[in-house]
């Protein structure tokens, strides 16, 4: 039950839409969660979802979400090695490298520092997770 809240959550952070407050709290809500079954990887991937989807729908709306792919960063350990996490981690990794080619403004240096900290976990999937570091872009 407390797994389909937490897939519910990711959803409503995914269709937040330009409410960064909402969906900040929801995102808050969804790493408590994931910080309370820290040995359920089942639980991390789903937190770790909810980062994506904030990350990505931030960027909709032309905001930069830091925050989500730091905590994203730290959740990677608790991961599941499989191809769903190795996926979504791909996906996160290239939006924040994407962001990172555009331009995040004021955010740049903090979102080029979290992207480095996610390429710094690639060992956790093996050697095909990192397309690019964002330091090895310069």
């Amino acid at each position: 039950m407390r797994e389909q809240l937490a897939k519910g959550l990711t959803n409503a952070i995914a269709h937040a839409g330009s409410d960064a407050a909402r969906a900040d709290g929801l995102l808050d809500e969804l790493l408590r969660w994931a910080a309370n079954h820290l040995q359920d990887g089942k639980a991390q991937l789903i937190a770790f979802h909810g980062c994506v989807a904030a990350f990505a729908a931030g960027l909709e709306h032309g905001l930069v979400r830091v925050h989500a792919v730091q905590s994203a960063a730290g959740l990677v350990p608790g991961l599941p090695r499989d191809d769903e996490a190795r996926r979504l981690a791909r996906m996160l990794l290239e939006l924040v490298l994407k962001c990172l080619d555009r331009g995040a403004g004021p955010a740049q240096a903090a979102l080029d520092a979290a992207g480095q900290v996610l390429c710094a976990c690639k060992a956790h999937f093996g050697a095909e997770q990192r397309p690019e570091s964002p330091a090895d872009r310069d």
